[in-house]
C-alpha cells in the first residue's frame, strides 16, 4: 500500500493509505502518477478556483488542484478528507459529477435533449402540415396553372360552399380536404389565423423554395456537363422593341 514517511521523536515513522480510506470516501481515489490522494469530482466539475462560504477565500488546492501526498492526517475534525467531503464546494461538484454521468448513460434524459425532442416533434408537425399545402403549389406549377384569385385571403371554411370560385389553389385544398387528406383538412380546420400556412405570402415564400431547389438541380446538370446550351427567345413590345423575359 502507498505511503508516507514522517519524522515524529526523531525517527522515521510511515503512515500507510489503507482501503478503508477508499471506501469510507466514495469520491476518493488515488492517482499512482502523482503519488497520492485527489478528489474524482472536483478537478473537474469546480465551478470557481476558491472555496466557498467561510472558505471562500482559501484556494482550492488539497484533493482539487494538488494531492494529498502525506498520509498523517487523513481522518478526525481536522483530517484532510473530513475536512473535504463536509466542504460546499464538494458537495455541488458531486451533485454536478452524477447528474453528468446520468445525463451519459441515459441521454434522453437531459434537459436539453427533452426541450430538443419537444421542439424536433414540433418542427415534423409542421412539415406534416405544409406537406398537402406544398404539394398542391407544385401540382399547380408543373401543370402551367395559376394559384390565386380575385380573393385569396383568410381562412378557408369547409362547411360551406363559396358564394364566388376562390381561386384554382384554394380550391384544389377544398377539394383534397373533401376527399379524405384528413391531415390537410386537421390543419385546415384547427389551425388559428396566423398559422394556416395559406395566405399569399405563404404561397410565394413556397414557390421561392421551390425555386432555389430547381435552379439547384439545373446548376447540379450544367457542372456535370461536358457541354450545355442556354436557348431563349424574345418577343416586341409595342414600340416595336425587342423584350427578353
Amino acid at each position: 500500500m502507498p505511503c508516507s514517511v514522517h519524522l515524529k521523536r526523531r525517527k522515521d515513522e510511515k503512515r500507510y493509505l489503507n482501503d478503508s480510506h477508499l471506501q469510507s470516501f466514495h469520491w476518493l481515489v488515488y492517482s499512482a502518477a502523482q503519488k497520492g490522494l485527489v478528489c474524482k469530482y472536483c478537478p473537474l466539475f469546480v465551478t470557481g478556483a476558491r472555496g466557498g462560504g467561510s472558505n471562500r477565500q482559501v484556494p482550492l488546492q488539497k484533493l482539487v488542484t494538488k494531492p494529498v501526498t502525506k498520509f498523517a492526517k487523513l481522518l478526525g475534525k481536522d483530517g484532510d478528507l473530513t475536512v473535504h467531503d463536509t466542504s460546499q464546494y464538494h458537495h455541488d461538484a458531486v451533485e454536478a459529477g452524477k447528474s453528468f454521468l446520468r445525463v451519459y448513460h441515459s441521454p434522453h434524459e437531459s434537459v436539453n435533449n427533452r426541450v430538443n425532442e419537444q421542439r424536433m416533434k414540433q418542427v415534423t408537425e409542421n412539415r406534416e402540415r405544409l406537406k398537402p399545402i406544398l404539394e398542391s403549389i407544385i401540382f399547380l406549377g408543373r401543370q402551367n396553372i395559376s394559384l390565386r384569385g380575385h380573393r385569396d385571403d383568410g381562412s378557408l371554411n369547409l362547411d360551406d360552399m363559396p358564394l364566388s370560385n376562390e381561386g384554382n389553389f384554394r380550391e384544389l385544398l377544398r377539394y383534397r380536404a373533401e376527399s379524405g387528406d384528413s391531415k390537410l383538412k386537421d390543419q385546415l380546420k384547427t389551425s388559428g389565423k396566423n398559422a394556416t400556412y395559406i395566405s399569399k405570402t405563404t404561397q410565394n415564400q413556397l414557390i421561392d423554395c421551390c425555386a432555389k431547389e430547381v435552379i439547384g438541380v439545373i446548376l447540379e446538370r450544367v457542372k456535370s456537363a461536358r457541354y450545355y446550351s442556354i436557348i431563349f427567345d424574345e418577343t416586341t413590345d409595342v414600340s416595336h422593341s425587342s423584350q427578353l423575359s
